[in-house]
């Protein structure tokens, strides 16, 4: 059965990030140097919509297009969907 997918998810994935987005992570919660979260459409097909993964070491987070992008250091980007989370919000949003 297919999760329903977040509207924010759905926003965010309209969005041109001028990269190659692996997928979204929603509520994203860090885990040591990496991230868990609910995954939606997810480019290499490892993960099926709304599935709970988490994602390999992050080694570092960039801003683009007012979303904040993790990159891992196996190469995968996921941008982060976190709702009312000051703490993954961009500086000046």
């Amino acid at each position: 059965m297919e999760a329903e997918i977040p509207d924010d998810v759905v926003n965010a994935a309209r969005l041109n990030f001028g990269i190659g987005i692996t997928a979204y992570l929603h509520h994203p919660e860090v885990c040591g140097f990496s991230l868990t979260g609910r995954v939606y459409f997810d480019r290499k097909d490892r993960f099926q919509n709304g599935r709970l993964i988490r994602t390999s070491d992050v080694l570092e987070f960039v801003e683009i297009a007012d979303h904040l992008v993790a990159v891992t250091l196996t190469g995968s980007t996921y941008v982060l969907i976190a709702p009312g989370c000051e703490m993954l919000t961009p500086p000046g949003s």
